[in-house]
């Protein structure tokens, strides 16, 4: 009797530490889905600095990305440089910067700044 609820005790406790595996693995995967969908929003609508969706994209940044000192310093920096009216240059290189420490943030390999800021995808 003594070993079926040893063997019992010993399927529940496994059981549990495997739920909570599980649990903690999806978390974190959602919290890459999340800022992963963000870099993405941002990055499709980054041609458009003044349309809605660049915007809201930028604010789900600050959320997003809240813990990230670089990211919301090159966050705080773009939006200086928009403000003070610095050149095209200024502005595109700190606009690179918010994509690329985001991307560092969740260990992805961003594209190079020529190539972020220079391709234009659009057919119309």
């Amino acid at each position: 009797m003594e070993e079926y609820v040893k063997l019992s005790l010993e399927i529940a406790f496994s059981g549990l530490i495997a739920a909570l595996f599980t649990c903690l693995l999806q978390r974190k995967f959602k919290k890459y889905d999340i800022k992963y969908n963000v870099i993405s929003d941002f990055f499709e609508y980054r041609y458009d600095l003044r349309g809605d969706r660049f915007s809201q994209a930028l604010n789900k940044v600050y959320l997003v990305f809240s813990k990230d000192e670089k990211v919301i310093k090159a966050v705080d920096e773009f939006c200086n440089a928009r403000n003070n009216k610095e050149n095209n240059f200024t502005s595109n290189n700190k606009l690179y910067q918010i994509y690329f420490y985001m991307c560092k943030n969740i260990n992805l390999k961003p594209v190079d700044e020529k190539r972020f800021c220079d391709k234009v995808f659009n057919i119309k």
